[in-house]
């Protein structure tokens, strides 16, 4: 089995690219309000976005909005939730639609990255982005942001383990916060160069694993 295959240019990039578009006509209200809160909170932050306008956006009634979601923290909540769901289904994807071998998935990770830092509409992870609006531990928007990164790392050691590495988690800890700091860098720098010395970064500590 060939470790990597030839992919269509741009492939990666909408693969991962799609779970920052916002669902096409929901038809229910709640769906609704969840599209355009991914979409605002997403390009301008959680909080600068107000209940007001993700209600405009929608085009739903106040009531409508807090029938489906208690509170702003709720929806915050739930906008992550689901966001996260999409974003690790395609990142998945667009990671083995690369490579076929477990240790050439690994590597894969940072050219999805890559793909994904030139989006048009690339505005970093949106989970960092949280954690950093949202500083407080205790809000219930973490436990959304915590479940993204712990899908990343389970999904690194399972193909650590299945690339027969000799410590999966150590090196896949390694590699997440490669990956983490390459989405940091993406954003502030505008550029997708961090996901290239990651890249290199990733090879280097793979030949040693």
């Amino acid at each position: 089995m060939s470790q990597s295959r030839p992919v269509a240019s741009g492939a990666t990039r909408s693969a991962v690219a799609a779970s920052s578009a916002t669902t096409l006509a929901p038809a229910g209200a709640r769906e609704r309000i969840l599209a355009a809160a991914d979409d605002l909170f997403y390009r301008r932050g959680v909080r600068n976005v107000g209940i007001d306008e993700i209600i405009a956006v929608a085009g739903v009634a106040k009531a409508s909005l807090y029938k489906h979601f208690a509170s702003k923290d709720a929806l915050v909540a739930e906008y992550l939730r689901v966001r996260n769901e999409r974003w690790y289904a395609s990142f998945v994807a667009a990671v083995e639609l690369l490579a076929d071998a477990p240790r050439a998935r690994l590597v894969a990770v940072f050219q999805v990255l890559e793909e994904w830092f030139q989006s048009e509409d690339f505005r970093g992870c949106a989970f960092q982005n949280a954690a950093v609006e949202l500083a407080d531990r205790r809000h219930e928007a973490h436990a959304a942001v915590l479940a993204n990164k712990r899908a990343v790392r389970a999904y690194l050691t399972e193909l650590g383990t299945r690339a027969g590495l000799g410590d999966p988690e150590g090196v896949s800890a390694q590699l997440a916060l490669l990956a983490e700091g390459a989405i940091i860098t993406a954003q502030l720098e505008g550029s997708p160069a961090a996901a290239r010395v990651a890249r290199q970064a990733a090879e280097t500590l793979l030949r040693t694993a």
